[in-house]
């Protein structure tokens, strides 16, 4: 009789290899990523384009905007050009955290629009209130003109952006101006 021990008892292996799906499943996924981050950067662009500044505004925010192409051709380009990887996705992540800064209420492009917005609701609402306060059609008109002026020169000297246009009415002096956006 044939003495048995551990190496007799042996299975022959069998070969199972990984079907094509499975081979596949690790690309299909890194494509995946690659394609939801050139739709973000296609996303933002599209944002960025429909931001619409004052003509007062209309330089600070198409150098804003400018910078901002910039980058996200850069990034873009990368991309394409490397692929889906941690660099890439953090680049992006960082873009896009530039973006919503930039276009948040603080940045330069939310009070850009911040600024349009209430300047038109300001303008409209002087001109409602104006034959309340003393104003005759014409001289509103002038005054507002004035204001706009004085407002173009003043942010010409400071770069600062103001939003409010205020009336006022004390006993014989009236005045018509603009009113600064941040809190004192």
């Amino acid at each position: 009789m044939a003495q048995v021990n551990r190496y007799t008892k042996t299975s022959q292996s069998r070969f199972n290899p990984m079907t094509l799906q499975e081979l596949m499943l690790v690309p299909a996924y890194k494509r995946q990523q690659h394609d939801a981050m050139s739709e973000s950067i296609g996303a933002i662009e599209t944002q960025l384009a429909q931001i619409d500044p004052s003509d007062i505004h209309s330089e600070v925010a198409k150098a804003e905007q400018q910078r901002l192409y910039d980058e996200l051709n850069k990034r873009s380009e990368l991309l394409a050009r490397e692929g889906f990887n941690n660099t890439t996705k953090s680049d992006i992540l960082r873009l896009n955290k530039d973006y919503q800064t930039s276009v948040g209420p603080t940045g330069v492009l939310g009070k850009v629009q911040a600024a349009k917005k209430s300047l038109e609701q300001g303008k409209a609402e002087v001109l409602a209130n104006a034959t309340k306060i003393g104003y005759g059609p014409n001289e509103i008109q002038k005054k507002l003109q004035e204001a706009e002026e004085l407002y173009i020169k003043k942010f010409n000297e400071t770069g600062k952006i103001e939003k409010k246009i205020i009336l006022k009415n004390n006993s014989n002096q009236r005045e018509i101006g603009f009113q600064d956006n941040e809190k004192k």
